[in-house]
This record gives C-alpha cells, sequence and structure tokens, in this order.
C-alpha cells in the first residue's frame, strides 16, 4: 500500500524483525511484523491487523521465545485505547490486551526484564475525569503491567501519579537500569497551558515505587516552550542521556533538537552543548591514560589518585574483563586485541571513563 512504516526492530539471532503499519489513509492503519535477513534481504511477513479493522499503531517489540511482543495503541482520538499482544513464531496472535479498567488509556509500552518478566506500563485517565468533560485533556496516572504469556493474563503491579497534578502525562520508553530497576521518560502537558509540554524522567523501584522523578526543559522560564522527549539510553557512569526535541511555539515555532543528561540520581548534569560548571570540572580527577593503543600494559596517571579505589575494564560487548585495586601501571597482555572501556571507580561510581585501544 502507499502507506507503510517501520516503526521499531528488533535482533532475532538470524536477522532482524521490524514491526510497523500500513494503510490507506488516515483512520485505516494495520500493523505487520516482518523478517529480513543481515544483508537486508526480505524474508517473510504476517500481517497482524488489517486496515479495515480500524486503526493500530506498533512502538516496541520485542523477541521472546516462541514468538514476539508488540505494544502500541488501536483506535485514534478520543477512542485511542493502548494495546499489547504475543504473536507466536508463525505469526498467529496469541494474546490481546488494551489494559485493564474502563477509563481512557494511551498507548502501552513494554520491555523484556533481565528477569525474564515482560513489565509493561501505560497512562491511563483518572475516573470521572476531574476538571474535565473529556479524557483526551485530563489528569493521568501510570499503571504498571506484567505479562503472562502462559496464563495470557495481563496483571496489574501498581499505579504512580494518583494525586491528580500530572496532566496528560504519558511515556515514551521504558529501560531497565543498571541495577535491575525500571528507568522511564516521557512528557506531560504544563498545567495551566492548552499547548507546552515539559519532559520527565522517573525510577521505579522493584515495587514500581517511585525512586525518583525530574522535570525536565530547555528553557524553564519559557512559557511557550514545548519539550518532548524520545529516546534514553543509560550511560556507562550510571547516568542517563536522552534526545528529544524541544521548540517556542510563540517566537519561534521551528523544531531543534534536544540532548539531555540526567546523574544516577536524576539530576540534570547538562542539555545541549553546555559545558560542565567549573566546580564540577575541578572535583573530577585529572587522568591521563597511555600508551594507547596499548600491547602489554598501560600507566594511569592523575592527580586524583588518592579518590580512585577500583579500576574495570569492559569489552565492547558490555561484558566486565578485569576488575582490580587502583595500580598505576597495570597488565593488559592477557586481554584479546580490540576495543574496551577502561573505568575508574569511587565509592561505587565511575569518575573517569575512557576508551582504550588493544593490539
Amino acid at each position: 500500500p502507499p502507506y507503510t512504516y517501520i516503526f521499531t526492530h528488533a535482533w532475532d539471532g538470524d536477522g532482524f524483525i521490524l514491526a510497523g503499519e500500513y494503510g490507506l489513509g488516515p483512520g485505516q492503519r494495520g500493523t505487520f511484523i516482518a523478517k529480513i535477513d543481515t544483508n537486508g534481504e526480505y524474508l517473510w511477513h504476517r500481517v497482524l491487523h488489517e486496515p479495515s479493522e480500524g486503526s493500530f499503531r506498533n512502538v516496541d517489540l520485542s523477541v521472546v521465545p516462541f514468538g514476539y511482543i508488540v505494544s502500541g495503541a488501536s483506535g485514534a482520538g478520543e477512542d485511542t485505547e493502548g494495546m499489547i499482544e504475543y504473536i507466536d513464531s508463525n505469526g498467529e496472535i496469541k494474546f490481546f490486551d488494551h489494559g485493564s479498567g474502563g477509563l481512557y488509556r494511551w498507548i502501552i509500552r513494554h520491555m523484556i526484564h533481565s528477569s525474564g518478566e515482560i513489565r509493561a506500563v501505560q497512562a491511563i485517565a483518572h475516573a470521572d475525569y476531574p476538571n474535565s468533560s473529556t479524557p483526551t485533556f485530563t489528569y493521568s496516572l501510570l499503571r504498571f503491567y506484567t505479562l503472562d504469556t502462559l496464563n495470557q493474563e495481563l496483571v496489574i503491579h501498581g499505579e504512580l501519579m494518583e494525586d491528580q497534578d500530572w496532566l496528560n502525562g504519558f511515556p515514551v520508553k521504558m529501560i531497565e537500569s543498571n541495577d535491575g530497576l525500571v528507568i522511564l521518560g516521557g512528557f506531560r502537558k504544563v498545567i495551566g497551558s492548552s499547548e507546552p509540554f515539559q519532559s520527565w524522567i522517573m525510577k521505579v523501584n522493584e515495587n514500581y515505587e517511585l525512586e525518583w522523578y525530574t522535570e525536565l526543559a530547555y528553557d524553564p522560564d519559557c512559557t511557550s516552550c514545548s519539550n518532548q522527549l524520545y529516546d534514553i539510553e543509560q550511560a556507562p557512569d550510571g547516568g542517563y542521556v536522552m534526545v528529544g526535541k524541544f521548540d517556542d511555539e510563540v517566537n519561534d515555532p521551528y523544531d531543534k533538537t534536544w540532548l539531555v543528561k540526567v546523574d544516577a540520581c536524576g539530576d540534570l548534569v547538562w542539555q545541549g552543548c553546555a559545558p560542565v560548571g567549573i566546580e564540577e570540572q575541578q572535583n573530577r580527577p585529572i587522568v591521563n591514560v597511555y600508551p594507547n593503543p596499548a600491547t602489554e600494559y598501560i600507566t594511569i596517571e592523575s592527580n586524583g589518585l588518592q579518590v580512585i579505589e577500583i579500576i574495570e575494564l569492559w569489552d565492547i560487548t558490555g561484558k566486565l574483563v578485569m576488575q582490580t585495586h587502583f595500580t598505576e601501571k597495570m597488565d593488559i597482555a592477557f586481554l584479546q586485541p580490540g576495543i574496551y572501556l577502561l573505568r575508574l571507580i569511587k565509592n561505587n561510581k565511575p569518575v573517569f571513563i575512557k576508551k582504550i585501544v588493544v593490539e
């Protein structure tokens, strides 16, 4: 058809699974999954929903044993609902759910946790749409689920933002932090304004309770600016890097790219291309690592040797290959040639990170 879009993809062991939508026009969007090999050659596809069934959207895709998990939305306008489905390896839908409850509910996002659980989150309108006559513009909360594929059940585990101070908030990315907890990012309407969005990032513990929550705006004093995050990744130092857009809808409506970093506690480190503050720079050890590339050893010189406790080396697959107490001269002759990440640790937190090449 003339309208075919790929929204997400995942590695399937010997190729890539793609998830997207297709249709003939507004209000008629079907969904599909497809597979290509490592050379980009088409292998197969399966239609999940025909455009004649309504309007559907795929946003997240995961490969699981014996099939795939896809989440997104169905419907359009005031009839939009989240959806999550389990599809077997033959492309047959084995489970489909919009999320629990009769309230207005937005797109469902999901991820595969390291525990093997399929965890999902959905923004839902408060009951009776307080202070509003329509669920499309109202206070919202976050509901957390796990998907039980064996019993084909979406299990509710908890809710956040129940105090009705979160206007049209919804998540756009869900990832696992390096300590096994959940990081969410997204944006919400600014209370008292009909247009601009404020972005946010939060950390949720194993009991689905809020550990920290940070709101972000490129220009916090701008009442006509819209700030929207679209993606999050965890940085090697434990912080989080996010990318999105911002614009000033009154004075300069053109979209601009927005890059943001927060630390492991959600505090803003930098945004855009602004350098770190002078005080933060002075607190960082000045480290010189040489030779680089190296073959047998590397030397680590610093004006802050007393603050460094542990040295770590990670390979490009994310595997820890070496961990030792700090030493100025470190033997690396046992390592295979390649690229490694050197991390210097103090109080269980990285204070210096550098890429080194072993020849």
